[in-house]
């Protein structure tokens, strides 16, 4: 168990950087660009525990690609991959793909609260997951359009299947985060999903105006999905059908030569039933792999940990000022004896959150919204302070009078993510 501990502590420290770097920059442990590239494809979660394995592509000509990764779950002990191929086709500025696939994955309905990464290491570090998950197996084929590496559209259709997750894994390095179950700290629950067969078709866009993912520039940032079952549930026969919406909108914002300002906002919306009958217990349960749960780290941060749960309609707009060494610097704490080290080395951030998870009527179309008005929604504020490159601490206040979380008054944060 010792050895085991060690080993986590270690992932944490020497991993997942170079995960994160990966992600964000396309980065490959070993590359050949006009032949074979190979990627880390790393992370830790309750329903796997320790995920290891690596992504690749092999490339048989300049517009012709077999990719694909694979992986093992320790605690799971099950494999997870996905094999694909793709065929570019290059006409003036644009270029057009057209790519088919299969996989035997682990998914989420909460990659909208924050990257993957992230949600890794609360879960290693302090066994708190903010993602619920589920087993998806299944074929794409898809067809897409790249604009001058701007905007971008995926038309695709697929078949999958639903296999709901329980909870493997037990370790972390500290257990702050973790529920009381039976006395002891335990990852929150994994919930069962509603499992069956699916046939969807769906259309992806991202237009993005900045020079690359790492860049801070004045620029917007849009992407999203839209899916739907319904049109072919009647012909398949098929288990599920729906329709559901993600759109999420970003303006980064250069101000005072250093300091930066990100808008973020965040609608989902899901149509279609919103509970199926457990097998074992008979009971009416949530379809967990289409609703939507906010509070806590990555929405509303004043509140405790999916303090709103189980709604088919999301909206969240949240906002960070980053004064990027351009405060804490000049002030007079670089002067205090012992601790003017620590001032010169810290930026402080603002930042505010609003939003809130609400259920309208299963028949209803997507795109209303139900009765929800501004005395509704929750919202919170804070500030934070970016220790080194990587580690930020970060206190968030509810702000409607009244409105309590669990924890109390205020939440605590201990963040790692890259400063902008």
């Amino acid at each position: 168990m010792k050895n085991y501990f060690s080993s986590l502590i270690l992932l944490a420290i020497l991993y997942f950087p170079p995960q994160l770097y990966a992600q964000q920059s396309r980065f490959y442990i070993y590359e050949k660009n006009d032949k074979f590239n190979v990627a880390p494809w790393l992370r830790y979660n309750k329903g796997e525990g320790l995920f290891a394995g690596a992504s690749s592509q092999f490339f048989f000509n300049e517009n012709l690609f077999a990719d694909g990764k694979a992986g093992y779950a320790v605690a799971g002990k099950f494999p997870r991959y996905m094999i694909g191929i793709q065929r570019n086709f290059q006409s003036e500025n644009n270029e057009f793909i057209l790519r088919a696939e299969y996989y035997d994955l682990t998914e989420t309905n909460d990659q909208y609260v924050l990257p993957e990464w992230q949600n890794s290491i609360t879960a290693l570090l302090f066994k708190l997951d903010y993602f619920n998950f589920y087993r998806t197996r299944g074929t794409t084929l898809t067809f897409g359009q790249n604009w001058n590496g701007t905007f971008k559209i995926d038309i695709s259709a697929g078949i999958r299947n639903f296999y709901t997750m329980r909870n493997k894994a037990e370790a972390s390095v500290f257990s702050s985060g973790g529920e009381k179950i039976d006395g002891k700290r335990a990852f929150a629950p994994n919930p069962p999903v509603a499992q069956g067969r699916d046939y969807f078709i769906a259309l992806d866009h991202d237009i993005d105006f900045r020079p690359s993912p790492t860049s801070f520039v004045n620029a917007w940032h849009l992407r999203g999905r839209y899916e739907n079952s319904i049109l072919l549930h009647n012909i398949a026969k098929s288990d599920f059908s729906y329709q559901r919406v993600y759109l999420e909108f970003n303006r980064y914002q250069r101000l005072f030569t250093k300091q930066k300002s990100l808008f973020t906002l965040k609608l989902a919306s899901y149509e279609g039933n919103t509970q199926f009958t457990g097998d074992s217990t008979g009971m009416a349960l949530p379809q967990d792999q289409f609703l939507y749960d906010i509070g806590g780290y990555g929405s509303l941060r004043g509140y405790s940990y999916r303090e709103f749960q189980n709604g088919n309609r999301l909206v969240i707009l949240s906002w960070d000022y980053f004064f990027n060494g351009s405060f804490l610097p000049k002030t007079f704490l670089t002067k205090i004896w012992g601790l003017g080290h620590i001032f010169k080395n810290t930026d402080l951030m603002l930042f505010a959150d609003a939003g809130y998870v609400w259920k309208v009527d299963h028949t209803k179309p997507v795109v209303a919204t139900g009765h929800i008005g501004l005395k509704d929604m929750r919202a919170d504020a804070g500030f934070g302070l970016a220790m080194t490159e990587w580690i930020r601490c970060e206190a968030a206040f509810p702000l409607r009078k009244g409105v309590k979380t669990e924890r109390g008054d205020y939440v605590i944060y201990l963040r790692f993510t890259p400063k902008f």
